[in-house]
């Protein structure tokens, strides 16, 4: 147990590649057992997300630490560790694959698809993981090369062009990041470690030009408008499986890497371009919300519904205020649910009725009850409707805007109009009104196995939209230490008392042997009692968190291991 504890991250990490590896070697016809065989190792994979969050203890330091030597000589380690908001996205990634897996319809060749899925859950494990910037940019890189093939596995006449316009558009990022952490290294002694970077990360507008090649690259995967056109045709064109990872696992990756990386590293260069990326969240908000309301591919229309909760969620880290932060880190896990299930029922039904254009649907409620019903739900989810997960973020993003960028949440709130506007016209026209097919009538409803893949996904967007404190008290400690890390460019807006609290430390005994490699703390002030202390005692004061590294010794980065 001691050695499983100690290596679970790896184990998280390995498993998703070793069953990919068994998947390709089975015969090509074997499309029951490759589907069983990998949703075995999804299924076990996520379990141990499972494990992971739960055993989380309440800090800002990173935990499950594991380090040892790669590439000693150019400063490459692996070096791997989770806080509250990694370990969260582990366990969205692992839950949309596994979902995907169990209820994606058939491709031509099953097989490569479900190896290719696990691929694609083992690359993100490892981007979500790595405390190595060089091992996040191999995992998030190595992401290339399953979405190449699977985008191709569509059946359109587009599909080339497709992928070749996702692999261009991100090869042209790639290239920036690979240029920006090469020089970023060479300034920190040679060393890829994350934390020392944290440590020695220079408030200095000459690194502009560095926090721009990291940001470009991650907002491609976010698919920001203008660099978003590769979304919309790669969902167009991919199997409705593809589609379902395309739109619920790039966006939240984009995202976490602007969380993790490029913000912490230059604090001063995100402050140079605060107002440009308010701006730039706002107009995509707008511009992807009426592309999505003028849209008869119900495919297209969920793409630009994904990039509207990406826009969402720049807002609500470029405001760099406590409840935005919370709410971001949390939209991050919302968007991978909500629009997987979204993605996959639309899958479920182009499947059964042969079309997703709208033109060609009408009154499927009455031939697809249970169907219709989850559309139903999930949509008005997506949309941010009360009760439902992606309420919760978002209004914690608009709350916290609010107090920092006044004008651009409010514009961002009433854009909300137009998400609200598209959603109930793709649900009238689909799901109401006369058929325009009469073999429709005569379709079948969801079988077992979609049923229960949906109504899991169904089960956990209403559970975080009715009781989201639990989700969000897993990502307080990680986003206090975000701010603190770009308070060093940036001056923060303080609150008096954000609206969720930090919970109270739960420190549970591991059995893993404690690393040796730097970490972040993050430390409360102590709070000043007035002698003599009065009858009634006052309410505790909630102060903004401030991280404090610890002294690093000469060559940090060089672990000792």
């Amino acid at each position: 147990m001691q050695f499983f504890t100690t290596h679970i991250l790896s184990f998280t990490f390995a498993i998703p590649f070793l069953g990919a590896a068994i998947v390709a070697l089975m015969p090509k016809r074997a499309t029951t057992e490759a589907r069983v065989t990998s949703l075995a190792f999804s299924l076990a994979t996520a379990l141990i997300a499972i494990f992971i969050i739960t055993m989380l203890q309440n800090t800002s330091e990173f935990q499950f630490t594991q380090a040892s030597r790669w590439i000693p000589e150019l400063g490459i380690a692996y070096r791997v560790g989770v806080d509250g908001t990694s370990a969260l996205l582990i366990l969205m990634a692992t839950i949309v694959t596994t979902t995907v897996i169990v209820a994606s319809t058939t491709t031509y060749n099953d097989k490569a698809f479900f190896a290719l899925t696990l691929v694609v859950e083992g690359a993100l494990i490892g981007s979500f993981i790595a405390l190595d910037v060089f091992l996040f940019f191999v995992c998030s890189e190595l992401l290339l090369i399953p979405f190449f093939f699977i985008i191709g596995m569509g059946e359109s006449g587009t599909s080339r062009n497709s992928t070749i316009s996702y692999v261009l558009i991100t090869l042209v990022g790639s290239a920036l990041f690979f240029v920006a952490m090469i020089t970023t290294a060479l300034q920190n002694g040679g060393t890829f470690d994350l934390i020392t970077w944290y440590a020695t990360a220079k408030a200095s507008g000459t690194h502009l030009w560095l926090f721009g090649a990291f940001a470009l690259t991650f907002l491609i995967r976010m698919a920001i408008v203008p660099v978003h056109s590769w979304l919309v045709d790669a969902s167009a064109d991919a199997p409705s499986g593809g589609f379902a990872l395309i739109v619920a696992l790039l966006p939240p990756l984009g995202a976490y890497g602007l969380f993790r990386f490029a913000i912490p590293l230059f604090p001063l260069a995100s402050g140079h371009i605060v107002t440009a990326a308010m701006v730039l969240a706002v107009v995509a908000i707008i511009y992807a919300g009426l592309n999505a309301l003028v849209q008869d591919s119900i495919r297209r229309l969920v793409a630009f519904a994904s990039i509207v909760s990406s826009a969402a969620i720049l807002l609500g880290i470029f405001a760099f205020e406590q409840n935005a932060a919370q709410g971001a880190a949390l939209a991050m896990f919302n968007h991978g649910i909500v629009l997987a299930a979204l993605s996959l029922l639309v899958g479920i039904i182009e499947a059964k009725t042969g079309s997703s254009d709208l033109g060609k649907l009408g009154g499927l409620a009455k031939a697809m009850p249970f169907a219709a019903t989850a559309v139903i739900i999930v949509a008005a989810g997506a949309a941010g409707l009360p009760f439902l997960s992606t309420f919760a973020g978002w209004f914690l993003i608009l709350l916290g805007s609010f107090q920092t960028h006044t004008v651009y949440a409010g514009i961002a709130t009433l854009s909300l109009v137009i998400v609200c506007a598209y959603t109930f016209r793709f649900l009238k026209r689909a799901f109401f009104g006369p058929l325009k097919t009469p073999d429709i009538e005569f379709i079948s409803d969801l079988d077992t196995r979609e049923f229960a893949t949906i109504a899991v996904l169904v089960a956990i967007i209403v559970a975080v939209g009715i009781w989201p404190k639990p989700w969000l008290g897993k990502v307080v400690r990680s986003t206090d230490a975000f701010l603190a890390l770009a308070e060093r460019g940036i001056a923060l807006r303080k609150v008096t008392r954000p609206l969720v609290e930090q919970p109270k430390p739960k420190m549970i005994p591991l059995k893993a042997p404690p690393s040796r490699m730097p970490r972040l703390r993050v430390e409360e002030a102590p709070i000043i009692k007035q002698e003599p202390a009065p009858a009634p005692k006052p309410s505790p004061v909630i102060e903004h968190k401030r991280v404090t590294l610890p002294p690093l010794p000469q060559g940090a980065g060089e672990d000792e291991f």
